[in-house]
């Protein structure tokens, strides 16, 4: 068990942490979320799995956290992966997360492919339609002369 000092120290960081709620403003929007918020929640989670477990030879811990900010990164679908590999064991379950992952990936990939593309496409034609309009308004169009009336 925790000592009371850290819980006291967590609490402390709780408290510091949620000393601010966070609102959208605009119906169906995230609120905001600043890099201080981000490090100061890593803090607090790492702080609590510290007082929960022990680090490795190699100072790792046996869990980690991952935050994602949704306001600025797109959501990640990728499965865990064991990595409990035995000789004899079925390796089914750990071929078909990873291809699900592989497959995962390469729908992201296309799907950003595919946006790129959009707007790659939209610029050059952008760029072609002010060309043209550039090209127009130096060469403006000439009516044919009407005979006998000059202006």
């Amino acid at each position: 068990m925790a000592s009371k000092k850290l819980h006291k120290r967590l609490h402390t960081q709780l408290d510091s942490f949620l000393a601010e709620r966070k609102k959208a403003g605009i119906v169906g929007h995230w609120p905001p979320v600043t890099d201080e918020d981000q490090v100061a929640a890593y803090k607090l989670f790492y702080a609590i799995l510290n007082a929960k477990y022990e680090r490795d030879d190699s100072n790792d811990m046996p869990v980690t956290v991952r935050l994602r900010d949704h306001t600025r990164h797109r959501p990640s679908h990728y499965c865990d992966v064991p990595h409990d590999f035995k000789p004899d064991a079925d390796h089914s379950l750990i071929l078909d997360l990873l291809v699900s992952n592989v497959q995962i990936a390469m729908g992201e990939l296309d799907t950003f492919l595919k946006i790129a593309g959009h707007y790659k496409r939209v610029a050059e034609k952008y760029v072609k339609d002010k060309a043209t309009a550039d090209e127009a308004s130096r060469n403006p169009i000439r009516l044919p002369e009407q005979k006998g009336k000059t202006p």
